[in-house]
Parts: C-alpha cells; sequence; structure tokens
C-alpha cells in the first residue's frame, strides 16, 4: 500500500489516496466491517451479505476468519478486486489478551488469506503507560518478523480508559521503536479515546499533529468501530482517516447522512435509491430486507463522504461548524 496526500484542508482534515496495485480508495473512508459480536446467525448473514458489498475494501477478524465459510470467502481469490483488511478479533473474544497459540493461529490465517492490511496483535494494557507502549511495540517487531505476507501493518494501541489518550498516544509515537519502524496505520478504539467526543476529538487531533510533526504525513488514523456518521465527520476535520463498523447492517442511514435509526425503519426514509425504490415493503422477506438495507446503508455512507470530501477541497468545514450545533467543535478544533 502506497498513501499519498492529494489534499490538506481547514484544521487537520485532509484526503489521502491508498493506492493498492491498480486500485486506489481515497480517504476519509468508510470500511464496513463484518462481525460475530452482537450478530445472531452470523455465518448465514455473511453469506448473504458478504458477495454484494460494492465498496473497494471489507474488514473481517482473525477470530471470524477461523470459520470455514469466512475463510473461504476472504481468500485472495473469492474476494475479487475487493482489498481486505484483517484485524485479530480482540472485539469478538472480548479480551485484547493474547496467548501464543493465538499468536500462531493467528499468523496461520494471515499467511493463508493473505490480507492487504493486517492489524498486528493488541496488547492487554498495563498499569504503566511506558510499559504498556514498550509491549505494543514489541509485539509489533515480533509479529513482523514472522510476517510473510506483503500486507500494510495497523498497530492498534489499547488503552482501556486507563490514561489520557492524547498523552498516551503522543508518548507512543514518540518512542524510538515507532519512529525506527512506523506502521503504515495507527488503529485507536474510539471509546478508549475519551468519555466525551470533545476529549476523542482532542485525542485524535493530537495523534495527527504528532505524526506530522515527526514526519510521518502518511501514516494512517484508524477509528476502529465507529460507524456514527456526524462522529466520522468530526473525527476526520481532526485528522482521522479510516472508520470501520458493523452498523451498515444493523441501522438505516438517513440519506441526508447526518443520523441513523433502527434497521426496521428504512421504508421510512422514503428513499429513491435503486435498493429503495418501487419495493412493495409490507411483502418483503427478512432475507430480501436485509439485503437492501445493507446495500441502501453503504450507498448512503459513501455518498456521505463524498461529501464530506468535497467540503474539505472547498473550505467549508469551518462555515458547516459555525452554522450547526457544533460550534463548541469548532473552538476545540481551533484551541488545540
Amino acid at each position: 500500500m502506497k498513501s499519498i496526500q492529494i489534499f490538506k484542508g481547514e484544521f487537520n482534515a485532509r484526503i489521502m489516496n491508498l493506492r493498492f496495485g491498480d486500485t486506489d480508495i481515497i480517504t476519509p473512508a468508510y470500511i464496513p466491517s463484518l462481525s460475530s459480536r452482537h450478530t445472531p446467525g452470523f455465518e448465514p448473514l455473511f453469506e448473504l451479505l458478504w458477495p454484494d458489498i460494492p465498496l473497494n475494501m471489507t474488514l473481517v477478524s482473525g477470530f471470524d476468519a477461523k470459520s470455514d465459510i469466512v475463510s473461504d470467502a476472504v481468500s485472495k481469490g473469492a474476494r475479487g478486486t475487493r482489498k481486505l483488511y484483517l484485524d485479530t478479533g480482540s472485539f469478538e473474544k472480548k479480551t485484547c489478551q493474547t496467548t501464543d497459540e493465538e499468536r500462531r493461529d493467528y499468523l496461520s490465517i494471515v499467511h493463508r488469506i493473505s490480507p492487504d492490511i493486517v492489524a498486528i496483535p493488541d496488547c492487554t494494557p498495563q498499569e504503566d503507560m511506558d510499559s504498556s507502549i514498550d509491549n505494543q511495540l514489541t509485539e509489533m517487531k515480533r509479529f513482523t518478523d514472522n510476517l510473510k505476507v506483503p500486507s500494510a501493518l495497523t498497530l492498534l494501541f489499547r488503552m482501556d480508559g486507563r490514561w489520557i489518550a492524547e498523552l498516551a498516544l503522543g508518548r507512543l509515537v514518540d518512542a524510538p521503536a515507532f519512529k525506527s519502524m512506523p506502521p503504515n496505520v495507527v488503529g485507536v478504539i474510539e471509546e478508549e479515546l475519551g468519555t466525551s467526543v470533545l476529549n476523542r476529538i482532542n485525542a485524535l487531533q493530537a495523534l495527527r499533529n504528532k505524526l506530522d510533526g515527526n514526519g510521518l504525513r502518511n501514516v494512517l488514523i484508524h477509528v476502529f468501530g465507529c460507524s456514527e456518521p456526524v462522529s466520522m465527520a468530526l473525527y476526520s476535520v481532526a485528522g482521522a482517516d479510516l472508520f470501520d463498523g458493523t452498523g451498515w447492517y444493523r441501522y438505516a442511514y438517513r440519506n441526508d447522512g447526518l443520523s441513523r435509526g433502527d434497521l426496521s425503519c428504512l421504508p421510512l426514509l422514503e428513499c429513491d435509491c435503486a435498493y429503495c425504490k418501487d419495493v412493495n415493503w409490507r411483502n418483503i422477506d427478512r432475507t430480501e430486507y436485509l439485503q437492501r438495507l445493507a446495500l441502501h446503508d453503504l450507498c448512503t455512507i459513501e455518498s456521505y463522504f463524498k461529501e464530506l470530501r468535497s467540503r474539505f477541497m472547498s473550505s467549508s468545514v469551518d462555515a458547516w461548524l459555525s452554522r450547526t450545533s457544533l460550534r463548541v467543535v469548532k473552538k476545540v478544533l481551533k484551541d488545540a
């Protein structure tokens, strides 16, 4: 993967081109993920949705890729030109503690399915911040030494609310081991960035400034577990590049791009997209409904990001913040 900054806008807003051979992914971007966590009947749903995902990249976990159904579907020959992002599965396992056997299993999956981006196993946060940073960077070196595929690397740094995210992430980026071998992506869990959206914006902006200040402008920031439209926009303005989540098949996104509702509400949106127009909602079965919902949502989210990138290009972020209820966010961004 080669990342090229193609535009720098207001605050930390930016547009990057991620080039994978002959495939380009323009950021900020949403990566649809499928997860067994909070998803009853995961494998049938995976089989239903996976073939029709229209975006250029999808994310699955190493935990879920142990399933033959998932592994066969995401193997290089079966996913076509779509790029694959593999994470460790700590979300699905409900723990980031990784045993030696789990590391070997994960590496085996990586070698079998050859992901385009792969997350380094994340480490359980220690009481001491510096010890946690050292552990994660040691894990990065160990994993890289054993990697046999040319995947881009994501360092997912876990904080679990133990420290102020702004301080911890700055310390991570300043560590000599990070500077000597920076990953392609720094990953953060949205809820670990702080209690409020303002804390999270501060942390992301500080991380972006620290990376840029260390000459690492091409290192991306990925906010894991974020599917909320307004939050994705604000985090992009703060300097984040990538977002992933399961919201695209668990909610119904409005085509104004500002909100989402219960997945049953798709008929109420009065949408004219190809997946909603002229549908007899009273007689539709569950399988068709879920397909239409997911495809509607992905098209809506992609349109939202295109509009967001257009706003960056036209330097209208400041005006957008000023004329909405987000004026307090504008102050936070300007004061940082």
